[in-house]
This record gives C-alpha cells, sequence and structure tokens, in this order.
C-alpha cells in the first residue's frame, strides 16, 4: 500500500511496529508527496542511486519464490544516455572472454587482458597484455559486448580499456594523448574528446 505523507515520526513508528512482527519486512522511501510502504512476507529492497548531474534513479528489488530467472523491468518517460547505458550493462555483466586469430590459430582471450581494440587496413585488431590478434568482429560489436564503464570508444576506429590507461596528456588542442600501461600510446579524435572527459569526470 502507499499511505499519504503523515509525518516522519508517525512512518518511522509504523516501520518499527511492523518490523517487530515475524516474518513482515517494511522498507520505505520518501518522494515530494508520499511515503511508500512495501509490506509482504518476503523482503524487499527500495532505494534511490544517484546516476550524475543531479539525476537519480529509482532501484526496487522484489523477491519471488516462483521466479527461477531474475527479469528487470524499466520505467521511463524516455530513452536517455543513462537508461541506455544500463541496458548495455546489463547485456554484457557476465561478458568474460573474447577470442583472437594469431598464427592461423583461434585464441581464446580474457576481457580483462585486453588493451584496446583498434581497425587498421580494414582489418580489426586486439592488443592484449600478451600480444596482438586478429579479430573477425566489428568495433560496434565489441561495443555491444563489452562493459561500457571500462571500455571506452575514443575514435571511430579505436576502443580502449580505461584500466589499462597509465596516464592522459591534456595539453593538446582539440585531442587527447592517452598513453596506456604497456608504453603504447594513442589519441582520442575531437569528436570524442568530451565524452572522454565526462567520462573519467575531467
Amino acid at each position: 500500500p502507499v499511505y499519504p505523507c503523515m509525518g516522519h515520526k508517525f512512518i518511522l513508528h509504523l516501520i518499527k511496529s511492523l518490523r517487530r512482527t515475524d516474518g513482515v519486512i517494511a522498507v520505505y522511501r520518501r518522494n515530494t508527496t508520499t511515503y511508500r510502504i512495501i509490506i509482504e512476507n518476503k523482503i524487499d529492497l527500495s532505494y534511490t542511486v544517484g546516476t550524475g548531474g543531479g539525476k537519480t534513479m529509482d532501484i526496487e528489488i522484489k523477491l519471488e519464490e516462483s521466479r527461477k530467472t531474475p527479469k528487470v523491468i524499466i520505467l521511463t518517460d524516455k530513452i536517455t544516455d543513462e537508461v541506455s547505458e544500463l541496458v548495455q550493462r546489463l547485456k554484457t555483466s557476465n561478458r568474460e572472454i573474447v577470442s583472437g586469430i594469431k598464427d592461423g590459430c583461434v585464441e581464446i582471450i580474457n576481457v580483462a587482458s585486453l588493451v584496446r581494440i583498434y581497425s587498421a587496413d580494414k582489418k580489426v585488431m586486439i592488443r592484449t597484455d600478451s600480444g596482438e590478434f586478429l579479430s573477425r568482429q566489428r568495433l560496434y560489436e565489441f561495443e555491444e559486448i563489452l562493459d561500457s564503464s571500462n571500455f571506452v570508444r575514443i575514435s571511430n576506429s579505436e576502443i580502449v580499456n580505461l584500466k589499462k590507461i597509465k596516464n592522459l596528456d591534456l595539453s593538446l588542442s582539440g585531442t587527447i594523448c592517452v598513453k596506456f600501461l604497456n608504453g603504447e600510446t594513442t589519441f582520442a579524435s575531437r569528436r570524442y574528446v568530451a565524452r572522454l572527459k565526462n567520462i573519467l569526470g575531467i
């Protein structure tokens, strides 16, 4: 049920009373006009998280004994960058390996070892901690399967792993020089500079 806002003390008293009842837990969330009380014979969670730029997202977790696989429903008035990123993270959260070709053999590559993925001479190359591999996949396909919180496109022809970056040189006009832990360098194109800075908070 949803209770109208009847005062903070009343709500706290109600929740304390409910929590003393065996098997019943109440979780409440306050917005501008109401307190929301969820009362179930199981534990439900409801909370709000920040998504950056002063924006927030409400998250509710409901436990159902009959459900065997998790189900995510996103309620929104429009598709924003934040919503698209959330969907992408949900799609790629379990992706741990990709494949690459070297010396005629297909090798399994741990995603954590990826340094950068780039296109050159109409080929897509994968640079890892241990070497370089040819890939049959396109860059946009890597964007779809890799975690967007770690892997970021910095130009039309390159995706980098933020965890493999040593430092960034911001002294250049219209671009950023990216220096990796392995000693290699690359450059972010003008089109992607603002996005890279926003992701890194600089």
